[in-house]
């Protein structure tokens, strides 16, 4: 990449402005300052701790497509996921960017291999392409980063950014596939049926918050979320 880091991040701040206003013209909606502010931070120190990985990054936006697939109830249904992919001379690492928080992830990979099983699976099988390795990007910066941004100090900010891996390696084994694609299944049945029974204490007890307040919204007043419901919007679901 051409030009100083100084120069790219000018450049940076000129893309990010111009998606800016092509989202407000396109959604109608803006942003107060402050979180205008914040999503560049966003935006800036994503670049900075990940710019090795992001430059070589070779298929970006890469759309799987798992097709015809049939809920126990005999519904039709695909699976679909975006990734990107890293190729080197010997070695194809699949990157799946979430905007779920760090630590989460972190404590719940076995929910996020799921997914990844079946875009391994895809990529593998389907597209006869190799794989590696499979890893998630948590986006969110952690609350050590914003601070040390937020009051200018270079070197907390610097020291901040050495201890903050975003990257979680996660192992994949496309032995479980059918697992997780009954497991969809299940809940695209219970969705159509309106079946939403009340989750159990244990799964509410690890379901974070803002996840669970999702969940509400999208069920409604009138019916509570089900557990396939919550692991599926919380985990599994798109959200990039």
């Amino acid at each position: 990449m051409n030009g100083t880091a100084d120069d790219f991040e000018k450049e940076l701040r000129g893309m990010f402005e111009r998606n800016f206003r092509r989202l407000r013209a396109e959604t109608g909606h803006a942003l107060a300052p402050d979180v205008k502010e914040a999503a560049w931070q966003q935006v800036l120190m994503y670049w900075r701790r990940l710019r090795s990985l992001a430059e070589s990054i070779t298929d970006t936006e890469v759309k799987l497509n798992l097709p015809n697939r049939r809920t126990p109830k005999g519904r039709p249904f695909g699976i679909e996921g975006v990734v990107d992919i890293v190729r080197e001379a010997d070695r194809t690492t699949m990157y799946d960017i979430k905007t779920h928080e760090l630590e989460f992830v972190r404590e719940n990979k076995d929910f996020y291999a799921k997914q990844l099983n079946v875009y391994a699976h895809i990529w593998q099988t389907l597209r006869k392409e190799r794989l590696d390795e499979t890893a998630v990007i948590s986006t969110p910066l952690p609350e050590k980063v914003k601070r040390a941004f937020c009051e200018g100090n270079a070197e907390a900010l610097a020291e901040a950014a050495r201890e903050w891996d975003p990257v979680v390696r996660i192992d994949f084994e496309q032995g479980k596939v059918e697992e997780t694609v009954r497991e969809f299944g299940n809940a695209v049945d219970a969705i159509e049926d309106g079946c939403f029974a009340p989750p159990s204490p244990e799964v509410l007890s690890t379901a974070p918050q803002k996840y669970l307040t999702q969940c509400a919204a999208d069920a409604g007043p009138d019916r509570g979320a089900s557990e396939e419901h919550i692991r599926r919007r919380s985990v599994t679901s798109e959200q990039r």
